[in-house]
């Protein structure tokens, strides 16, 4: 996805923007790509849903893990990031994490509901 990326879409004009299972399947760039768009085009109030995989103590970023309890089909079939470092660049586009439920959703994923 090109940096240069923008939805055609308002500033500020969302209250909420809901992603199940998209940033488990994206690369970490276009996360940054889409996190910052979402930001943009979420008003001053606005909440983010997302779904993705996360654990403890693991490498900052990883695509399609060794030994994990999916079975990888494809590229991009589970990307998985460390909580922290997560969070950090959580923080970094404006978000303030409101909840996070570890390996709640589908897979195993973990649930991230946040407000700017």
């Amino acid at each position: 996805m090109d940096n240069n990326f923008k939805f055609e879409l308002e500033s500020g004009s969302f209250d909420i923007v809901y992603l199940y299972s998209v940033f488990s399947h994206t690369t970490e760039n276009d996360m940054k790509i889409y996190l910052k768009e979402i930001s943009r085009i979420l008003n001053t109030t606005g909440k983010l849903f997302f779904t993705t995989f996360v654990e403890n103590n693991i490498p900052n970023f990883t695509i399609n893990p060794k030994n994990h309890h999916l079975t990888i089909s494809g590229p991009l079939h589970v990307v998985q990031y460390e909580k922290n470092y997560l969070f950090s660049i959580l923080k970094d586009y404006g978000f303030t994490i409101q909840k996070f439920s570890h390996k709640t959703e589908a897979d195993g994923q973990s649930a991230i509901y946040l407000e700017k």
